[in-house]
């Protein structure tokens, strides 16, 4: 009984503190540069050609974007990766988009 209510407690605690640790933007925070803006732009640009070199990548969002998307776009790449949007290819060390 008295481990039943010690569990219960911890997971209450842990639920609380799961609350705490969502990231959360600020007036301050400029859209351009969050990592959903960075992936539509890289989404447009693959929709225009989709084999794409890294490089190619980083020039193209820091273009658009400006230089300090150069940061975020390792990022948007890998979060459209893990969406199945786009694939990498190492021999040609580019990436493309699924169809």
């Amino acid at each position: 009984m008295v481990t039943r209510l010690i569990c219960k407690n911890l997971q209450h605690k842990e639920q609380k503190n799961e609350k705490n640790k969502m990231i959360v933007p600020t007036k301050d925070m400029n859209l351009d540069y969050s990592l959903l803006n960075v992936s539509a732009v890289l989404i447009n640009e693959f929709n225009k050609q989709p084999v794409i070199s890294y490089d190619d990548v980083l020039q193209i969002s820091i273009n658009k974007i400006g230089k300090n998307a150069k940061e975020i776009t390792p990022y948007a790449i890998n979060f459209l990766f893990l969406l199945g949007i786009i694939e990498y290819h190492i021999t040609l060390d580019a990436f493309e988009r699924k169809q």
